[in-house]
């Protein structure tokens, strides 16, 4: 018998724990998805760890409540990253936000899809470069070079859009250019995203902030594009988050280039920090980039 600890994928009050267990008749990993019943309702919840309580049975005699057996395994396999998990802690405590929320805002609305698309563990595709070629956008011709680079060295790349018409205009520019080209704001393509990344494919991903919580697994850069943008902002419902300041805390994590297209009052605001600058045309002072590492 195993002592699972499960954090629920519900918005459960702050005074509730927000950690709880359940007990199975088998191993469950870490990152797991599974049902459990709570307040007489099946919920899916999030596994974190499990332990073999033969070899810890004094965990159960000083447990002071009666476990539950949780209801079903959907799951029995790591959908996260440890850089994922370490997002959640951060997020759950920069933001003071309580972790079953935590967990209900960074990962998918539609679980059951995301789950239901996994189980059929569908093979890495080789990726390709069609043709090593240019496109008629300043920006986008600046950045190029890293994606090609990226792709030949098996890498991912994360292109970072604060709205969908920047998302399906770059879309639109690249798709001729690299087949494992993902864009997240089609609800089609997340599944197919999130395996490609838990199978550490070579690929690039297009989307607005909520694609900041996908689980990297072997990140080159984020592409910030229009930094300056408030969508960036997740004002209208809480927990309220910047998505820049978790793009920055990514970056770090997976000790990628952070990269930034910016006007010229940030610009000039970031020049004098320690970043490397690629200067824009003198004509186009708005498509200039800004790299972090």
């Amino acid at each position: 018998m195993f002592l699972i600890e499960i954090i629920p994928i519900v918005n459960l009050p702050k005074e509730i724990d927000q950690i709880l267990f359940y007990y199975a008749n088998e191993n469950i990993q870490k990152g797991s998805i599974v049902s459990i019943k709570l307040n007489n309702a099946n919920i899916y919840g999030l596994v974190i760890s499990s332990t073999n309580l033969l070899t810890n049975k004094t965990l159960i005699k000083k447990s002071k409540f009666k476990l539950k057996k949780i209801s079903k395994i959907i799951l029995n396999k790591n959908i996260l990253t440890q850089e994922y998990f370490n997002l959640i802690n951060f997020f759950s405590l920069y933001y003071n936000c309580n972790l079953s929320k935590t967990i209900k805002t960074l990962l998918p609305s539609n679980i059951k899809s995301l789950t239901n698309y996994l189980i059929k563990e569908t093979e890495a595709k080789e990726t390709k470069i069609t043709q090593k070629q240019t496109t008629n956008d300043y920006f986008l011709n600046k950045i190029l070079p890293y994606l090609y680079t990226n792709i030949e060295n098996k890498k991912q790349t994360l292109i970072l859009c604060p709205t969908v018409d920047h998302a399906e205009y770059i879309e639109n520019n690249l798709k001729n250019i690299f087949e494992n080209l993902f864009n997240i704001n089609k609800q089609s393509n997340l599944n197919k995203t999130w395996q490609a990344l838990l199978n550490n494919q070579p690929c690039i991903i297009i989307g607005n902030k909520k694609s900041i919580f996908l689980p990297f697994s072997n990140l080159a850069n984020i592409v910030v594009v229009d930094y300056d943008s408030d969508y960036y902002k997740s004002w209208d419902q809480k927990p309220y988050y910047n998505t820049i300041t978790l793009a920055k805390y990514l970056s770090k994590q997976t000790n990628s280039q952070l990269i930034i297209q910016t006007n010229e009052f940030s610009y000039l605001k970031l020049k004098n920090q320690s970043y490397t600058l690629i200067k824009p045309e003198k004509k186009d002072i708005q498509t200039d980039i800004v790299i972090h590492k």
